[in-house]
């Protein structure tokens, strides 16, 4: 995840159901620094803390995630994922949704480490 100026308090993952957006699992984050942060979707990354859910991802689900900033009751940019998608992510890569066209929750894009640092500016 990137942001610009302060960093995020931690990651709320959710999905939808027909009761509205459900919450999934929420990470507090350790401190951060700079404007980059790696965070593993399939077990606790160091320094991070589980406070609420769970990382067992269902098959059919469709899930967002994004990084937050309890202080400013501010939420980053979703990404988008479903467990199939979070598998194609292979060390040094970074996945990221965009949205051009029809599509409601916009589509996968898998960029390498390097891209994504080199986009740092434009995600801002």
């Amino acid at each position: 995840m990137a942001w610009c100026g302060r960093p995020p308090d931690g990651v709320v993952v959710y999905h939808r159901s027909d009761e509205g957006l459900v919450d999934q699992a929420g990470l507090t984050a350790p401190p951060l620094s700079g404007s980059l942060a790696y965070l593993d979707l399939e077990e606790v990354s160091p320094g991070w803390s589980l406070t609420e859910g769970d990382l067992h991802f269902r098959r059919e689900r469709t899930y967002m995630a994004a990084g937050y900033d309890a202080k400013r009751n501010f939420r980053m940019y979703d990404v988008v994922f479903t467990s199939r998608s979070k598998k194609r992510v292979r060390p040094g890569q970074v996945i990221v949704t965009e949205y051009r066209g029809p599509e409601k929750d916009g589509h996968d894009v898998l960029l390498s480490t390097a891209e994504f640092t080199a986009r740092l500016p434009h995600f801002c």
